[in-house]
């Protein structure tokens, strides 16, 4: 296989992992304190040399993410010890961008950006702002009832 086409069928594979966790965090909210150092654990550990952190990991390990990658991707199984460490290669490197880009979007927790749209979408139901005709409403129910404050200006109190 040509190794443009590994790395974008990689690509492709992770980028759904990672869009599949993204939503999962979304859900269920920033990662604990101990989440996060698991995370960054497993960063230095894919930081390692390919075939160190295969044989770290052991065979079967090495084994069951080709055979996962290879059938979720339709990438032939390799057929030499050296395509293998390729493959297991790229998986590794994408397996490292993922858990760092993880972190970063965990970091969307910590505070809000209003340039930027929300991480997950609102659906209509867990809106909190009234429609303006619900606030047109409750504008005319405090007027008719006399609940203005003293505070509003005479004119304001006129105008509803």
């Amino acid at each position: 296989m040509n190794h443009g086409e590994l790395r974008t069928k990689v690509r492709e594979h992770f980028k759904a992992i990672l869009e599949k966790a993204k939503t999962r965090r979304d859900e269920i909210g920033p990662y604990t304190e101990l989440e996060k150092e698991r995370i960054v654990d497993t960063i230095r550990l894919h930081e390692t040399d390919n075939e160190e952190y295969w044989e770290l990991l052991g065979r079967d390990h090495a084994r069951s993410e080709l055979d996962k990658f290879c059938n979720g991707t339709g990438v032939k199984q390799p057929k030499s010890r050296e395509d293998a460490f390729l493959i297991l290669g790229e998986i590794k490197k994408a397996q490292l961008a993922l858990a760092k880009t993880l972190l970063e979007h965990n970091k969307t927790f910590e505070k809000y950006d209003f340039d930027e749209p929300p991480s997950a979408p609102v659906s209509p139901a867990e809106s909190v702002q009234p429609s303006s005709g619900d606030l047109n409403q409750s504008f005319n129910e405090t007027s008719r009832g006399g609940f203005w404050p003293a505070t509003v200006s005479p004119v304001c109190r006129e105008k509803s």
